[in-house]
């Protein structure tokens, strides 16, 4: 029997992870758009706050109930940070030189 017939399929995740790896897709493309200085001080901060998001919600996952609530507050601010901070530089024309 054919090994690649007996495979599992891939996992599916939450939608709020689907949401946060999409966004970090996009993000991690447009980050090397940035001029070098910016993509290494914003930029980086930017990747970081995304990734701390992902992992928050991960492991809200695996939490139970009423244990999710931290969690989940956490990855909300995580999440505004890198929609935010773009849009704070734009108009000081860090972004789009």
């Amino acid at each position: 029997m054919n090994p690649s017939l007996n495979t599992t399929p891939p996992p599916n995740l939450l939608p709020l992870l689907q949401r946060l790896k999409e966004g970090y897709k996009s993000w991690y493309s447009y980050l090397f758009t940035l001029p070098k200085i910016h993509g290494h001080s914003l930029g980086q901060k930017i990747d970081s706050l995304f990734v701390d998001a992902i992992e928050t919600v991960a492991a809200a996952s695996f939490s139970s109930g009423t244990e999710k609530i931290p969690y989940i507050r956490h990855a909300i601010k995580k999440n505004g940070y890198p929609q935010t901070l773009p849009n704070d530089f734009v108009g000081d024309q860090i972004i789009g030189q």
